[in-house]
């Protein structure tokens, strides 16, 4: 339930309430048709008569009634709502109109909540369905009006029972009983939609509930032959059918339990399934996953088969044991699957995440195939060129995070593969655009303005990548390394005003260069490393200028180099940071639309001089940038420039802003260019520029950028990227790129997507290596969109392996709780490269 919303099933009680009791000492018995209008409830209803029972008193409307508060809306046909006589007289009585009384007073109303309890109730609600309930400081001091929620005994509506948000329906039942004191609801022949937020896009799902009766009672929910679903559909494509069912409250989320539990697909039981334990915020335990077929040119016939679900119970139990914490703290999901290969084999893949609480957190994936075939990976040579003919494959990676206080946590990590090619090979897409994988231990802690770290890296396998994903006949072992770095510390004040502010960075520890077993030329490289930096700042305004002068030194020692001994690096120098800040804005009316557009320009110029190093980098073992210093002067030029724009209507408080341009360049000069950068006085150039919607650009819903570094000494671009999307265009979406590196000297990439029918969606694309003149891939792809899965039938030719493939997948989406596997390719050609790796 939206706040409002579920505010309103409780806010009904005191509206109407509010309302009668006003009238109840001048209203004498029969028909009246009554408006409350105000902030925040708005009420109408038809109030039929009012009878008293001992110290109840009932309020009996029919002919309907209706609440509304801002965008939220309760109907139904009729009512009847109780309060406590006492209690509510005591509360609208004044002193002039108090009647003497003798003797004993009489008792206090029975069960009687205050107010704050009754928040507290609506709070854990709210949270649960993903809400935020109003702070503290924005909750006023209840009113006489308000008040009355706490003394009245219950609300019962019927006939078509509709709770109303953003005019979406949340709720609709036959009847729905209400009792704020007892904190009990009871809805009749209902349909519920709880929401659930997305925890990686933030958006709102639905977990959708119908059935015959269900009882709210505290933080719990209860019911027999109830239907659970998070299809979309009116009628439901699948859904999970509970002899009996419980919801729990559980923070952020809610818990769901089942029990006799069987699986409906189109209204068809499919099979029964064992006892259901999951949470809104994850996937529903749906075991079927996704299947894929298809055929390669060069491998044959392929298919895999997807399945999954959670393991809540098993994980939770094992929480408790091992941490004394509740076992609801604990959330975890698995998936698996079973592919067929014709050439290679049958290969086998697992993952499963987990979630204690606020202690840890992790996930772990595996691969295994016992290989009949060729390695058809980017990877396919060892180092000394020979080919990885490794039959038993294998990939383990895990990598978890412990919170072991406030400002304390420790990161482990483990990578395991069998060969050097089945990583690039069967994660193909993991090995190219993120992180390279290792083996490690972090433990971090930090507060206000110093941190402190121990760390190790291990070498567990052999094998190591490097950044240009190549294979490396080295890695760099930590064992282990500490660091403390404090930030900007404020010493003293200077004449002026101007702080004198000390960044400290201690490093320390053991570093050893691990060799691969067919490295050429191995070495013996390892050496006990303390690096110690100060720098002093004194940061200062003069006019509209930021000056940040500042001043350092380093010492650096080894216990040993290349020669046998030894060794202490000294170095200092200083410079200085200029900046400031200019801006303009224009703004106008277009029709009833107030628009402004801004721009926003930040130059800056940067002096660094590193004036002394003691010893040459050759005098001392090279595991990372800091061994690399040496004498330098670099002069830093550049700006950022943003236009800004905002659009929004007359008299509005605010309105979206968009950011339609980003331009960075960024220029290094090197003054004594002999010794630092070849004879040439141009270092390297750096830009970004970068299109977004926001203003009226050439093309519809246009994105364009540009981004690179130019070296002047080597008259050569390091990397150099352009591209562009834009659609619709000739009904279809667009997209355009050329990539350029130290690897690859130019890739066309191309490709646009296209509705050809009611959610069906035609997508091709190709990449073309200019250099080479040749075809590295091309692909076509035609895919269903459904409320509840997708299909995909695609072909695709890899250059790479030189073979043409043909697939077919389907996944199901589950009313957006499930992404499919390949959702970045299906957002807009974001993927390029083969599509389909065999299995």
């Amino acid at each position: 339930m939206t706040r409002r919303a579920a505010g309103g099933w409780v806010g009904l009680v005191v509206a109407v309430q509010a309302a009668l009791a006003a009238q109840a000492r001048q209203q004498a018995p029969g028909a009246t048709r009554i408006a409350l209008g105000g902030e925040p409830w708005r009420v109408e209803l038809a109030y039929l008569e009012r009878r008293v029972d001992g110290d109840i008193a009932e309020m009996i409307f029919t002919r309907g009634v209706a609440l509304r508060r801002g965008s939220s809306e309760i109907v139904a046909r009729e009512g009847v709502i109780q309060n406590d006589i006492d209690a509510t007289r005591a509360l609208l009585d004044t002193k002039d109109e108090a009647v003497p009384r003798r003797g004993a007073p009489q008792p206090s109303p029975r069960r009687v909540a205050d107010e704050a309890e009754l928040e507290r109730r609506l709070a854990s609600f709210l949270a649960a369905t993903g809400q935020q309930p109003p702070k503290r400081a924005d909750v006023k001091a209840p009113t006489g009006r308000e008040q009355m929620l706490s003394l009245t005994r219950s609300l019962l509506l019927e006939g078509d029972v509709t709770v109303l948000h953003d005019g979406v329906e949340i709720l609709r039942a036959q009847s729905l009983y209400v009792s704020a004191i007892d904190d009990r609801m009871v809805m009749s022949d209902f349909e519920l939609r709880l929401p659930s937020r997305d925890p990686t896009t933030g958006g709102m799902r639905f977990v959708t509930l119908r059935g015959q009766k269900l009882v709210r009672q505290g933080v719990r929910f209860t019911g027999r032959d109830v239907s659970i679903t998070t299809s979309i559909a009116g009628k439901p494509h699948f859904e999970f059918v509970s002899g009996e069912v419980e919801l729990i409250e559980r923070g952020e989320e809610f818990e769901v339990r089942g029990r006799d539990n069987r699986l409906l697909v189109h209204g068809s039981k499919l099979s029964a399934l064992p006892d259901l334990n999951f949470f809104t915020t994850q996937e529903p335990p749906v075991p079927l996953k996704g299947i894929a077929g298809g055929y390669g040119t060069r491998e044959g016939v392929r298919g895999e088969v997807i399945f999954g679900g959670t393991w809540n119970g098993v994980g939770g139990a094992l929480h408790e044991t091992l941490t004394g914490d509740a076992a609801e703290e604990f959330r975890g999901q698995w998936r698996g699957s079973v592919g067929y290969n014709q050439a290679r084999g049958i290969p086998l893949r697992g993952e499963a995440n987990y979630k204690g609480g606020e202690l840890y957190r992790g996930a772990v994936r595996g691969f295994y195939l016992d290989d009949q075939g060729r390695n058809r990976g980017p990877v396919q040579l060892d180092l000394d060129n020979s080919v990885i003919r490794d039959r038993q494959r294998d990939f383990l990676r895990t990598q978890n995070r412990v919170w072991l206080g406030e400002d304390t946590s420790l990161d482990l990590e483990l990578f395991h593969v069998s060969d050097p090619a089945v990583f690039p090979e069967f994660y193909q897409g993991e090995y190219l655009e993120t992180e390279l994988p290792e083996s490690r231990l972090h433990l971090r802690h930090g507060r206000d303005n110093w941190l402190a770290t121990a760390s190790g890296r291990f070498d567990i396998n052999g094998v190591a990548y490097r950044d240009s994903r190549a294979l490396a006949d080295r890695f760099l072992e930590e064992l282990p390394v500490g660091t403390f770095d404090l930030f900007s510390e404020p010493l003293m004040r200077l004449p002026g005003g101007a702080p004198l502010l000390l960044t400290s960075s201690t490093n320390a520890g053991y570093l050893r260069w691990n060799y691969d077993r067919l490295a050429v030329t191995p070495a013996d490289e390892e050496a006990l490393r303390l690096d110690q930096e100060l720098e002093l700042a004194a940061p200062f305004e003069w006019g509209a200028l930021t000056l940040r002068p500042f001043v350092f030194g380093r010492a650096t020692h080894y216990s040993d180099n290349p020669v046998n001994r030894d060794v202490t690096r000294w170095s200092y120098g200083g410079g200085v940071r200029v900046g400031t800040r200019l801006e303009r804005t224009w703004r106008w009316l277009d029709g009833d639309d107030e628009r402004a557009l801004r721009h926003v320009i930040t130059p800056e110029l940067a002096v660094f001089h590193r004036t002394q190093v003691s010893d040459a980098p050759s005098d001392v073992f090279q595991f990372d940038p800091v061994d690399q210093l040496d004498e330098d002067v670099t002069v830093r030029v550049g700006a950022v420039n943003r236009l800004q724009s905002r659009r929004r209507r007359a008299g509005a408080e605010a309105g979206a802003i968009d950011q339609p341009l980003w331009l960075d360049l960024q220029q290094n000069f090197k003054p004594n260019s002999q010794r630092d950068n070849g004879g040439e006085v141009l270092g390297l150039l750096e830009y970004e520029l970068l299109l977004a919607p926001g203003i009226d650009w050439p093309l519809p819903n246009m994105r364009f950028f540009v981004e690179g570094e130019h070296d002047y000494r080597l008259h050569d671009e390091r990397t150099f990227n352009v591209g562009t999307q834009f659609g619709k265009v000739l009904g279809a979406d667009w997209t355009f790129e050329y990539r350029e590196d130290q690897l690859r000297d130019g890739v066309l990439l191309a490709g646009l997507g296209t509705e050809v029918w009611s959610r069906w969606t035609l997508a091709t694309g190709t990449s073309y290596d200019l250099d080479r003149d040749e075809t590295l891939n091309y692909y076509g792809m035609l895919m269903r969109n459904d409320l509840d899965w997708t299909v995909r039938i695609g072909l695709n030719y890899d250059n790479l392996n030189d073979e043409t493939s043909f697939f077919i997948r389907f996944e199901p989406t589950l009313g957006g709780f499930v992404e499919p596997r390949a959702q970045a390719f299906a957002r807009g050609l974001q993927a390029w490269g083969p599509t389909l790796q065999g299995y």
